[in-house]
């Protein structure tokens, strides 16, 4: 029986990295694959990575991935199951199997638009896949040098020196965050011990160098000076409204609505683990109501009110936008309160703290910086995961109980993103064939039918809508210069 489980375990492990390989396969691209594709070259790779912005290696990695499938299928897949590890290793769980599995299975149920923009946009995965998988490792070190039980080993010192330097140049929030935290765990030590760490110190001046190297791209003093059409700091308005406007409607939609699903899963797993807590039970009724209302103000929130009277579409509403973040804001604080009195082991806790801490502060530089959208808080997605894990592991040994669950959901969710993902994959070349099968009858060129893909939730500007995105369509899949689309919905039938 042991070894049928072995057995098992390693056939789960080959289906989570088959799963990713598939999809890579069948991720289609979009308009900034296809302009990478045809604006780089490697004999003049440096001055091509200058021209856009300071994301070097994510934009490095694009280039690699757009000139070799093979490339892209390895390390699509390769990073996609990094993030499951580190996931899981923060925690010092990435040997149980059950928590593998529930990384990945909550990693697959992203919300369709974080997904949308990262997994299903080649583009967006190679910068923020990668990003916050090095995030993830400073955060872990940091906390390990601080609480840990050992001392860190030379090599993780090195490749956490390595990470501070690399890991600055592919997200501009995750940039500024990665310096941030580096910063605040240097300063605890410093208090803890009174004296200095080494390798925070260097890790911090490394991080210091490599934003330098970022944002002395051109491109940002242009954004500074209002000369680009897409990025802008502030708004027409002024950088207080951007602030204001970010912070109460922005921040809740994206960091809490947008992410209700596992947030309920934290609330619940909270309430179980409250109710068998001793300090919780001798508490005041009025203060177990009023954590119980906290925790709960989000859940019923989203579900009762906020999706019932559309919410979501009132975004002038300053009395809406201001309970949306009171709302989130009571929820916030109740976590910070569960982690303080549930957790105890001093590791655990400050890992637990640390996401909620570097949830505000890889946010911070979204408060002035135009247009943000779900991709953004992928990251923030990841904490909340690695913030429930920390919970779950309270449960020891009981949590086996729901392996049979967690393996349902993650085969059916897996299933549904394959058989999706390969419609749109089917669909992505048979519009291609059916633009030929168009000239080939003669039909002509200036009323060309191009129909959607189908599931575009799921994937990020697959369709062009702009001269430039058009341009880029034909010149990659190699039609003629001449041609006007005429773009349909998916399953359009008429002429």
């Amino acid at each position: 029986m042991k070894q049928l489980k072995q057995h098992e375990q390693l056939c789960w492990y080959i289906g989570i990295i088959l799963f990713y390989f598939i999809m890579a396969i069948l991720t289609p691209l979009s308009f900034v694959d296809w302009h990478w594709y045809l604006n780089s070259h490697i004999s003049s790779l440096g001055q091509d990575l200058m021209k856009t912005n300071g994301r070097y290696l994510g934009n490095f990695l694009e280039i690699l991935a757009m000139h070799s499938a093979i490339f892209k299928y390895l390390s699509y897949t390769a990073l996609s199951c990094l993030m499951i590890y580190f996931c899981s290793m923060i925690v010092n769980v990435n040997k149980k199997f059950i928590y593998i599995l529930i990384c990945f299975t909550f990693l697959i149920m992203i919300p369709s638009g974080v997904y949308s923009e990262t997994y299903g946009w080649i583009a967006g995965f190679y910068n923020y896949i990668p990003s916050s998988i090095i995030s993830l490792f400073i955060l872990y070190t940091i906390i390990y040098i601080l609480y840990g039980d050992e001392e860190a080993s030379i090599n993780h010192l090195w490749l956490f020196l390595t990470a501070c330097l690399f890991g600055q140049l592919f997200i501009e929030n995750i940039t500024i965050y990665n310096s941030l935290i580096i910063l605040i765990g240097a300063s605890i030590y410093g208090i803890q011990h009174k004296k200095l760490n080494y390798y925070l110190i260097v890790g911090f001046m490394l991080s210091c160098i490599g934003a330098i190297i970022m944002f002395l791209n051109p491109i940002y003093f242009k954004i500074i000076d209002g000369k680009t059409i897409y990025h802008s700091i502030s708004d027409k308005v002024g950088i207080l409204h951007k602030i204001g406007t970010t912070l109460l409607m922005d921040f809740p939609k994206y960091i809490f609505l947008n992410q209700y699903l596992i947030l309920v899963v934290i609330s619940v797993i909270i309430t179980i683990l409250l109710v068998r807590n001793t300090i919780f039970v001798n508490q005041h009724v009025v203060i177990k109501f009023a954590i119980m209302y906290g925790l709960y103000s989000l859940p019923f929130y989203k579900l009762l009110i906020y999706d019932q009277f559309h919410f979501e579409i009132y975004t002038k509403s300053f009395s809406i936008a201001l309970l949306n973040f009171l709302i989130c804001a009571v929820f916030f604080a109740v976590l910070i309160y569960s982690t303080v009195i549930l957790i105890s082991e001093k590791y655990l806790r400050a890992i637990a703290l640390g996401c909620l801490i570097s949830i505000v502060l890889s946010t911070l530089p979204l408060l002035v910086v135009a247009p943000i959208g779900n991709r953004n808080f992928y990251f923030i997605y990841v904490l909340w995961l690695i913030f429930l894990l920390s919970f779950v592991k309270q449960f020891d040994g009981n949590i086996n109980k729901v392996t049979t669950i967690v393996k349902a959901i993650a085969c059916a969710h897996s299933l549904i993103l394959v058989i999706g993902f390969s419609l749109i994959y089917q669909s992505s070349v048979n519009r291609i064939e059916n633009v030929e099968e168009q000239l080939k009858n003669g039909k002509r060129h200036q009323s060309i039918i191009l129909e959607r893909l189908p599931f575009e939730k799921y994937t990020h500007l697959t369709t062009p809508s702009t001269k430039t995105d058009f341009n880029d369509f034909k010149a990659y899949y190699d039609l003629p210069k001449d041609l006007k689309f005429k773009v349909v919905p998916f399953g359009y039938d008429g002429e």
